[in-house]
């Protein structure tokens, strides 16, 4: 099962990041709204038709963040009437993922509900979802739509109205485990997504059998949604520890991601996330480094594992052994951003996003990063350059507004 179209919604992780703590300017008029030499609807037409995660993605992902929001929305919801489905997925996944949502939007995603393609009648409820009680309006359409006969829809409806009126909440958690248990394998996949987004801790017992299903994209939602029940999420370590020997990469990636959203609070999987350091996929491998990294000192006796990790074929994995380090053991912080430094050479755009990322989470503790990472603002990867702006802000202001980095970028 392939589950493409609800990637999309990732897209929110890129905007939440960088757009914190930003105030949208004036709106002006299309024509005077550009960056880096392009207009407004240039920069939305390249984040609707461009690959999902390739550089020019990333780079309009950034220009929309630094342009006016209330002409960005303008702009996007007018490709939510698009005849090309496609188009209409990306639209509405990018309304959905800015951080301070507009009711300007709720009208065009209450449409969409009916729309012919079932991916964005989905895709739909789960962005009204994301609205919360703004989306009030959604209530009778979304209640209408338990009784589709797409299943699909009918839990991502379930899931939106729990989030719209939490009052709502036990009660769709009891309607979406009957639809697990009589669903098929979509049905349970839609229903492990959903109920990671309601968060009520009714939702926690099917979740954590979800880890034990007989599919593969079933038990690697359950195990993913269950990293977001912070902090009721402890009682499900256990089932966490024992998706990290699961057969598929997918699933042992998951969870040890899902670990690391619980902090010190998943202390008791220090010892199964170290021993996965050695996992065969490279994925797993830098995923546990930072999973250990976000446990912090508790995960002391990580050290030596992290240590010969800093080795690891994959410079993806030294970055995440590098920051974990000087996370459990303060005392090497110096070093490490001495390593980390050697990370903004690689030719992996991610690598050196990743490492301009931790960098910046070492605040002052990291000046000895303020000249290689100003080089960095010319780095031709635009989540590189943006980070890095990110980064100096949190290790010198100064140095920051001295290389023209203004409090709102």
């Amino acid at each position: 099962m392939k589950r493409s179209h609800l990637r999309l919604l990732g897209l929110g992780l890129v905007l939440l990041f960088l757009a914190e703590g930003r105030d949208a300017p004036a709106a002006p008029n299309d024509k005077k709204l550009v960056y880096e030499g392009r207009t407004l609807s240039e920069w939305v037409e390249r984040a609707l038709m461009k690959e999902y995660g390739s550089t020019d993605f990333r780079a309009a992902v950034i220009a929309l963040v630094k342009l006016d929001r209330e002409a960005v929305l303008s702009q996007i919801l007018k490709a939510v009437e698009s005849s090309d489905a496609n188009r209409r997925l990306r639209a509405i996944a990018l309304i959905c993922s800015f951080k301070t949502k507009s009711k300007a939007a709720v009208p065009a995603l209450i449409k969409a509900l009916n729309d012919e393609d079932n991916k964005v009648r989905a895709s739909a409820a789960i962005a009204l979802g994301r609205f919360g009680s703004k989306a009030e309006a959604a209530v009778p359409p979304l209640t209408n739509a338990l009784k589709d006969k797409n299943v699909r829809l009918r839990v991502y409806a379930a899931s939106a109205l729990a989030r719209i009126d939490p009052n709502q909440a036990p009660a769709m958690v009891v309607y979406l485990r009957q639809v697990f248990k009589e669903g098929d394998s979509h049905a349970r996949y839609y229903v492990a997504h959903a109920l990671g987004d309601i968060r009520v801790k009714e939702a926690m017992a099917p979740l954590i059998e979800a880890t034990k299903d007989k599919e593969v994209d079933v038990r690697a939602a359950a195990v993913s949604s269950l990293g977001k029940f912070i902090p009721e999420s402890e009682s499900a370590v256990p089932a966490l520890i024992h998706a990290l020997s699961d057969e598929t990469a997918d699933v042992r990636q998951k969870a040890a991601d899902a670990l690391g959203h619980l902090g010190p609070g998943a202390k008791a999987a220090v010892g199964p996330l170290a021993e996965a350091l050695i996992d065969e996929d490279e994925r797993v491998r830098w995923t546990v480094a930072s999973a250990l990294g976000a446990i912090g000192r508790a995960a002391k006796r990580a050290e030596r594992p992290l240590t010969a990790a800093l080795k690891d074929e994959n410079p993806m994995v030294c970055v995440q052994a590098a920051c974990a380090l000087a996370r459990i053991n303060p005392e090497m912080t110096g070093a490490m951003v001495t390593r980390l430094l050697r990370a903004l050479q690689d030719e992996d755009p991610s690598v050196r996003f990743s490492a301009v990322g931790a960098l910046g989470t070492f605040g002052p503790k990291a000046e000895a990063a303020v000249g290689p990472l100003t080089k960095a603002l010319k780095d031709p990867d635009a989540l590189v350059r943006s980070t890095a702006a990110f980064a100096l802000k949190q290790i010198d202001p100064k140095a920051a507004r001295r290389a023209g980095i203004k409090d709102g970028d």
